[in-house]
Order: C-alpha cells, then sequence, then structure tokens
C-alpha cells in the first residue's frame, strides 16, 4: 500500500540522530537538499533527549512547510545548538574519549577496544556523566556489577581523571577515594581437621 501524502511528508522530512566524534549531528533532508547540523554537544543520554527535542521541532516544521532552510531558527547565536551540559560541568564521557584517544599512541589496538571499549560502553549506560555525580557513579555500580567489575572501572575512571588533572582539563579527581573504599573479597581457605574429614 502506497504511503498516503501526509505520510510521504513525514517520511521525507524524518530527522535522523548520528553520532560523528562522540558528538551528535541531526541528519535530514529538506526542500531536495541534505542537512547536517552540527549540535556541538557530547553523545549521552540526556543531550539525546535534547537533540531528539530539536529534531521534533525541524520535523514539525518540514510537514507544515515552515522550514528555515538557514538553519537559524534551529541554532543558538554561536551556530550551534546549545548544550544542555553546564559550563561547570565535566562529562566523564568528553573525558574518557580524550583519554583514549591519547593512549591509542601508547597502547595496543586490542587493549583499546577490548579494555578501554568496555568502559565506554558502562558509561553511556551510567544514568549521571559528571564528575560531581562520582558518589552516584560508585553506588550505580556496586548495584549494577560485581565488586570486581565496579573496583576494575573506577581505577580506569581515577587514572582517566590522573591524566586529566595533569593536562589541566579538569582541578582534581574524585574517583581516587572512592576506589579505595571497594574492598576485594578474599578467599578464605579453611583447614579440615582428620576428625571431621572422616566424620
Amino acid at each position: 500500500m502506497k504511503p498516503t501524502n501526509t505520510q510521504a511528508k513525514a517520511l521525507k522530512g524524518s530527522v535522523a540522530l548520528k553520532i560523528s566524534n562522540n558528538r551528535i549531528q541531526l541528519v535530514f533532508t529538506a526542500l531536495g537538499k541534505r542537512y547536517y547540523l552540527s549540535t556541538g554537544f557530547v553523545d549521552t543520554p540526556a543531550n539525546r533527549k535534547v537533540a531528539l527535542r530539536k529534531a521534533s521541532l525541524i520535523e514539525d516544521d518540514i510537514f507544515k512547510e515552515k522550514f528555515d532552510p538557514t538553519l537559524e531558527k534551529y541554532k543558538s547565536p554561536t551556530g550551534k545548538i546549545t548544550p544542555i551540559e553546564e559550563s561547570n560541568k565535566i562529562s566523564l564521557l568528553d573525558l574518557w574519549s580524550k583519554y583514549t584517544e591519547f593512549q591509542k599512541d601508547h597502547l595496543e589496538e586490542s587493549t583499546i577496544v577490548r579494555d578501554y571499549g568496555k568502559i565506554a560502553k558502562r558509561l553511556v549506560k551510567f544514568p549521571k556523566f559528571y564528575l560531581e555525580d562520582a558518589i552516584d557513579i560508585q553506588n550505580y555500580l556496586l548495584k549494577t556489577y560485581s565488586t570486581e567489575t565496579t573496583k576494575r572501572t573506577l581505577k580506569h575512571l581515577s587514572a582517566c581523571c590522573n591524566w586529566s588533572v595533569r593536562k589541566k582539563l579538569i582541578k582534581n579527581n574524585p574517583f581516587v577515594e572512592l576506589v579505595k573504599e571497594i574492598k576485594s573479597k578474599k578467599i578464605v581457605k579453611y583447614h579440615v581437621g582428620p576428625f571431621l574429614a572422616h566424620a
């Protein structure tokens, strides 16, 4: 069954989110032209929600034939969509991306893919992404993963933050003490006496 005119317009005017270099772009076709609108912010669940709201506005304008081909209506004064992150908040995803890029020159590719990739996948699932949320991140990890995985993840985040401090990207590392709080479980071996062994 062929789509109605309304459905056809909706399909043609649909806006897709594209992730490029860990940044969100809005990609769509309007008035016979392909557009790539940079949002200017890091790919996080919170920022995706903002991008989706902007995408809905563009889709609605295309459908109502009110689309602004100059894109000025959809940009902030700086030329990009204003990100949700406030200037005083540092995104862990952003720091981890920079840290990983730096480590690519020093580590094997397999290590980057295996170890650093695992941390990146965990990071995008975090309910919060900022340095000020370090305690909430620790609690989330403890509720979601094993003690060993939690400690290993926090160690990686701590190493990332130590590097970020050296590069003057941040002022301090909030994960140092949180790593120390996680105690690994020790396996206790009990000696079984001959009497118990034959009981």
